[in-house]
């Protein structure tokens, strides 16, 4: 099953709103530093210091996020976030295009 931004949206009504505290610490200079967008117009912006915050339908919530071995990419929901897990996925970056797959939290992601 493809995972879309949008399937995390009921999890987090689940969860309190706003920032969470987060786990991972993060590799920084991957290349996938920035702000995406996918088709349904939902963001994830990738920061330097491996936060990664997610607005879905206008609610935020805040993950983290570290590459390794060059093509992998770990996302680790905060806590609070019911039902979600960490995740490995791999990674290709071509130019303004970020496809995540090989795992459950696989999108296809433009950056903005």
């Amino acid at each position: 099953m493809q995972f879309t931004l949008n399937m995390i949206q009921p999890r987090f009504k689940a969860a309190t709103v706003g920032a969470v505290a987060l786990l991972l610490a993060a590799c920084s200079g991957s290349g996938i530093d920035g702000k995406y967008r996918d088709p349904k117009g939902n963001t994830v912006n990738f920061l330097e210091d491996g936060t990664a915050v997610f607005v879905i339908n206008g609610t935020q919530a805040i993950w983290k996020w570290a590459t390794y071995d060059g093509n992998r990419l770990k996302l680790e929901p905060g806590p609070g976030v019911l039902g979600v897990s960490a995740a490995v996925c791999d990674y290709k970056l071509d130019g303004s295009s970020l496809r995540v797959t090989g795992c459950d939290y696989a999108m296809q992601l433009t950056r903005v």
